[in-house]
């Protein structure tokens, strides 16, 4: 049974505290108390390289990070494939999440269930309005919910317990 990982990247500054946020928010969300070593919440500050090891063995992941840019708000969710189509090198001076990516398909080190999620925050110096990232949040936690149910063994039957049948 492979790790299910939320890996919240970005800063501790502005907008780009946005990833954090949301993983400090399912950190401290009782129903998540049971799972156990199958759920990692990591934070990574502009990870880099690093990055790689956090996505290495994973058996999901789901980044989340602010999306500069856009209508502030505005839910961003990228599958595998479109994440790894819109990733670009940038720079042979600094390596960001995008340069990570690639390297890390070029490794065949990337989970097949990877997704980024995030929210679109106009020029980067806000986090979005309340009501957006707590959009954002229930996205999560939705989504998070059917990768441990789909990671589970024997834990599906904890989860069903513990968050019952439906999203309601």
């Amino acid at each position: 049974m492979k790790q299910v990982r939320v890996i919240g990247v970005g800063s501790p500054f502005g907008a780009d505290r946005l990833g954090w946020c949301m993983v400090e928010r399912l950190r401290a969300d009782p129903r998540l108390e049971g799972v156990g070593p199958r759920l990692a919440l990591l934070l990574r500050d502009r990870p880099g390289m690093a990055l790689l090891q956090d996505l290495r063995d994973a058996g999901a992941v789901l980044l989340v990070d602010a999306v500069a840019g856009g209508v502030p708000g505005t839910l961003v969710q990228l599958p595998r494939s479109a994440l790894l189509a819109e990733a670009r090198p940038l720079s042979t001076h600094g390596t960001g999440v995008a340069e990570a990516l690639l390297l890390g398909q070029a490794l065949g080190w990337l989970p097949q269930r990877l997704e980024l999620w995030g929210l679109e925050t106009g020029d980067g110096h806000r986090l979005p309005e309340p009501e957006a990232m707590e959009r954002l949040y229930l996205a999560l936690w939705h989504r998070l919910q059917d990768l441990l149910a789909e990671e589970g063994g024997e834990a599906k039957d904890m989860i069903t317990q513990t968050w019952g049948t439906d999203y309601e």
